[in-house]
This record gives C-alpha cells, sequence and structure tokens, in this order.
C-alpha cells in the first residue's frame, strides 16, 4: 500500500484529519501524529488481510500487528472480556512489561483482541511499520554492556511473582515471549501455565545465556543458575536481591570515562556573552573513586537572574 494515501486521521476530536502515512504531523492543525501500533492476542489473521482495513479502521501489518489509523476515537470494549484476558488486567501496575488490553475488533462469527504497549521510541515504530516485533533477549543478549545484563535479568525476577500468582510465569521462561525494548523487558503476551512453574527453570533458561554473557556476568550468572537448579534459591525476593548485589560489584568493576564539551553564545539580540563555564578536566578517566565536575554559570538578565548549574 502506498503511503501517501491519507490513512491516519489526526488524534485531535476537533480535527480529525486524515494524513498520509509519512507524515510526523497533522496536515491542518500541525498536532503530532500518533501511531498507535498494536498486537494481535492469541491468534493470528488470515495472511490475505495484510494491507487491508478492520472495522474501517485497523491497518493489517502482519498478520500479529495492525495500526489504529484513528487513535483519537476510542476502541470499542465490551463490559465482559474472556477468562484469558482478565490477567492482562490484574497485571496492569506492571504495564511497563506487560502489554494491556487495548480493545477489540468484532466479526461475524470471532474477536479479535489488541493489546497495546508502553513506551516506544520513533526506532521502534519504524520497526513496527516494516512488520517487526521487538527483539527477543536471546537475539540481543551478547550485545548487553555487563550492567544491562543484570538489569534485564532483575527485570524478569521482580515479574515472577506477579506474574507466577496470575499461572502465567510460564511466560518467562519462553524464549520467544521475553522481548527487549533497548533496556526494557517488554512481554510480547503472556502464556498460561499449564503445570506449575518453578525458579529451577528459570534457571535452566537462563543457563543458556552464560556462555555469551560478558566477562563481567559470566561467572556470577553461571553460579546463580546453578543455585537456582538446585533449589537453593528459593523465592523470587531472594533472587532479586541476589542480583541487586551483583548489579552493584559490577558496576564497581566498571571503568567509565566523562567526556565535557562547553560552548557558549551571546544569542541574537544581545551584544555582549553573560554565560561562563568551568570544567575540572577533559577527559577525566574515572574509576568509582573519582569524580567528574562541571559548573555553568548562566547569566539570565543580570546579576539577579543568574543562574548556577553544577553537574557533579
Amino acid at each position: 500500500m502506498d503511503d501517501s494515501r491519507k490513512l491516519l486521521h489526526c488524534s485531535l476530536p476537533r480535527c480529525q484529519t486524515a494524513n498520509s502515512l509519512n507524515c510526523q504531523v497533522c496536515c491542518r492543525c500541525q498536532t503530532p501524529l500518533i501511531k498507535r501500533y498494536l498486537w494481535v492476542a492469541g491468534t493470528s489473521l488470515n495472511s490475505e488481510l495484510v494491507q487491508d482495513f478492520l472495522a474501517n479502521r485497523y491497518l493489517v501489518i502482519t498478520p500479529k500487528l495492525v495500526l489504529d489509523t484513528q487513535p483519537g476515537l476510542s476502541p470499542h470494549l465490551p463490559d465482559q472480556i474472556p477468562s484469558w484476558l482478565k490477567p492482562y488486567l490484574k497485571l496492569s501496575p506492571y504495564r511497563l512489561h506487560v502489554p494491556k488490553v487495548y480493545g477489540v475488533i468484532s466479526g461475524k462469527e470471532s474477536q479479535v483482541w489488541l493489546l497495546e504497549y508502553e513506551t516506544f521510541s520513533s526506532r521502534v515504530q519504524a520497526q513496527f511499520a516494516q512488520g517487526k516485533f521487538l527483539p527477543p533477549l536471546n537475539e540481543v543478549w551478547q550485545q548487553g554492556t555487563a550492567t544491562r545484563q543484570f538489569n534485564w535479568l532483575w527485570q524478569i525476577a521482580q515479574l515472577w511473582q506477579p506474574l507466577q500468582v496470575q499461572g502465567v510465569a510460564t511466560t518467562l521462561i519462553n524464549p520467544g515471549l521475553v522481548r527487549v525494548n533497548s533496556g526494557i523487558i517488554q512481554l510480547q503476551e503472556l502464556e498460561f501455565d499449564e503445570t506449575e512453574v518453578a525458579l529451577n527453570e528459570l534457571g535452566q533458561f537462563w543457563s543458556t545465556f552464560v556462555s555469551e554473557s560478558q566477562p563481567e556476568t559470566q561467572s556470577f550468572l553461571e553460579q546463580l543458575c546453578h543455585r537456582l537448579i538446585a533449589g537453593k534459591l528459593d523465592s523470587s525476593e531472594r533472587l532479586v536481591n541476589h542480583l541487586e548485589e551483583g548489579l552493584a560489584t559490577t558496576a564497581r568493576l566498571q571503568s567509565r570515562s566523562y567526556q565535557i564539551a562547553v560552548a557558549s553564545d551571546a544569542g541574537p539580540s544581545r551584544s555582549h556573552n553573560e554565560d561562563a563555564y568551568y570544567q575540572q578536566q577533559n577527559p577525566l578517566p574515572s574509576r568509582s573513586h573519582q569524580t567528574a565536575l562541571a559548573i555553568v554559570c548562566d547569566g539570565v538578565g543580570g546579576h539577579y537572574g543568574a543562574k548556577l548549574l553544577l553537574i557533579l
């Protein structure tokens, strides 16, 4: 389908102007356009529907991904939803990681339920436009720093108890459902537990990451997986605490450098420059015992309007 076709409606209620998909702002009111990509929960759509519209509103990108072309209108949401969707509602406090129920497309013989995700950058939206979803954790694991690898595991550990209560902890050991949005773990959708899932199964899943872990992470993760599989960490709370200790240790071991850049300009209306700056050192190599220091003095309207900003 040609993106130049007028498809995406302005979300402003008094406008609702149709715009082409490649527009960033409404051609009429200049309001930023909302591109709300939604995941088809459960079953997939027929592949023949790709690039067609459902309910005169939802553009089918792939059999599992649609775009709401009228985001300013409330989606249809019936009074009752199927029982298999209730964990999504009960896990709403974890909406950064768990998709929420957006609405339903009602057909003659079936209903298509849609899920919405939190916090998507323009880069991710561009991927969605091409029909690509977030990458699985096991595909990007090797690219993460030691700190990020620990943080990904910490997020999963934090989700273990609430998902186990709702009977969907299996989701966290399914490589295809544990996805990554930069530093954030986001679950593609929820999978119900067929049998009770224990932490030792999480240890088995994590053990597949050991060989591709960063050197600062590898030894700790290998020992952690052994403890999980052996049942020596019997609660998600203890697991979280253990990961926090590892994260703190790794942060202390990592070296960093601070590149301090400075610039100043008188601006378009003044004949002289009232700004000043001081930099301690550039660049500043750092182990944890050293601290970066920068001072900015921004003169706004003379001495009484001066502002002092310290960056430590």
